[in-house]
This record gives structure tokens, sequence and C-alpha cells, in this order.
């Protein structure tokens, strides 16, 4: 009977909680500049071919702002809930 109660008064999420948050940081940290360095890229295939695919460039941009604003969202769709 007392096995419940002491896991419930334990912590015991906060091991996998530091680790999601952690990897949600590194994550943003290194797909933010990814993301960016693949628009300039993509930018200066425009300009050497002369096309311009504006799907192409609407999911680059997509992209990025799911990766920098998609862990904030998530953050404050868990603490609503």
């Amino acid at each position: 009977m007392l096995f419940p109660a002491r896991a419930l008064a334990q912590d015991w999420s906060a091991p996998a909680t530091s680790m999601l948050e952690s990897l949600e940081s590194g994550l943003v940290s290194v797909a933010a500049p990814v993301i960016g360095v693949g628009v300039i890229i993509y930018g200066i295939w425009a300009m050497v071919t002369g096309r311009i695919d504006i799907m192409r460039l609407a999911q680059l941009v997509g992209a990025g702002a799911l990766v920098i604003f998609g862990p904030t969202a998530l953050r404050a769709l868990l603490s609503a809930a």
C-alpha cells in the first residue's frame, strides 16, 4: 500500500522531462541554422538558374517556422491542458 504513495510523492518524471527539454533546445539550435543555410543555398540556385519555385521556398520557410515556433507552441498547449 505504501509503494503507490511513495511513487506519487517522488518526482519520477524529472529525468525524462529534463532530457526532453535539453533534446528540444539542442534540435532547435541545430535545425534552425541548417534551414537558414538551405534557404540561402536555394536562393543562390534560383539566381543562377533564373527559376524560383514558390512552393519549395514556402516549404523551406514553413519548415523554419515549425522548427522555431513548434516547441513553444507545444509547451503552451500542454500547459493549458
